[in-house]
């Protein structure tokens, strides 16, 4: 797993993907408590982890119930049978845990939407102190990718601070970011990530696979939803690093799925627009 590259180009060319995981994005827009909001916010933006769940620094708050029932009819009359695209629909009201499925068994090739969890593993090094932002890692042969983003254009042997990095590789979804993080990630940090979110069993998946094979990654829209969850609840990051990769995912491009969202809804594409 030290350097594993999913590179299928026939998963990539899949253009029903984005549409199977879309709604699950929702699980970004902030949705906050309404009793003790004013508070916890307050705590938190102190602290300018706005896009941290504002009950992070509160305990007991008293949460409003929300009717989801109509949304949830409405979508599932919609996309249950979609006769175009194949579509694995989860959304979750983060204040109480209230969702909505479609074809919540059905699994859906993530492509780049991986990205997220190597991006958790490398940030947890910084949180640990082994690497700082300001360093700096090295392109090489083997981490060129020319599938997404332009940093396979660089010489062989640029180096690139670890910050640039993140931003190349959660906003501009550049597949040679992500593959120099994998390059220096050993395989006990990447499962740590998946352990920590009781992702066993796509863990085990990745692992019966050897370097340079195309690996059937596939997840549910809900399973892929607690790399969302861990981040917006800052369990396996702290507060603060949890809140920097919210922050870049937030500089990513608002394109066709903002549409109908209010102005002041703040909305995390992941980079879902280089697989349209």
């Amino acid at each position: 797993m030290k350097a594993l590259k999913v590179k299928d180009n026939s998963i990539r060319k899949m253009k029903y993907l984005v549409l199977g995981l879309f709604i699950l994005f929702l699980i970004f827009i902030p949705l906050t408590y309404q009793v003790g909001k004013k508070v916890g916010q307050k705590l938190l933006l102190e602290n300018n982890f706005k896009f941290i769940n504002p009950s992070y620094n509160l305990h007991g708050v008293l949460n409003p119930i929300v009717n989801f029932q109509p949304l949830r009819e409405s979508l599932q009359a919609k996309y249950t049978d979609h006769p175009d695209y194949l579509i694995s629909l989860y959304f979750e009201y983060l204040a109480t845990g209230s969702n909505i499925s479609v074809n919540k068994d059905l699994k859906i090739w993530p492509a780049s939407l991986i990205k997220i969890p190597v991006a958790m593993a490398a940030m947890k090094k910084v949180e640990k102190g082994d690497w700082q932002l300001t360093n700096e890692l090295v392109i090489l042969d083997e981490d060129k990718d020319s599938e997404f983003g332009s940093l396979y254009q660089q010489p062989s042997g640029t180096t690139i601070t670890i910050e640039e990095l993140f931003k190349q590789t959660l906003v501009e979804s550049d597949n040679t970011a992500h593959f120099v993080f994998l390059r220096n990630l050993d395989a006990n940090e990447l499962e740590s990530v998946y352990n920590h979110l009781g992702l066993e069993n796509e863990l085990e998946v990745l692992k019966q696979n050897s370097v340079g094979e195309v690996v059937d990654n596939r997840m549910t829209a809900k399973n892929y939803s607690v790399f969302f969850r861990s981040l917006y609840n800052a369990t396996y990051l702290s507060a603060y690093y949890a809140n920097y990769l919210l922050q870049i995912l937030a500089g990513g491009k608002n394109e066709y799925l903002k549409l109908g969202l209010p102005a002041d809804v703040v909305f995390c594409p992941q980079n879902w627009y280089t697989h349209q």
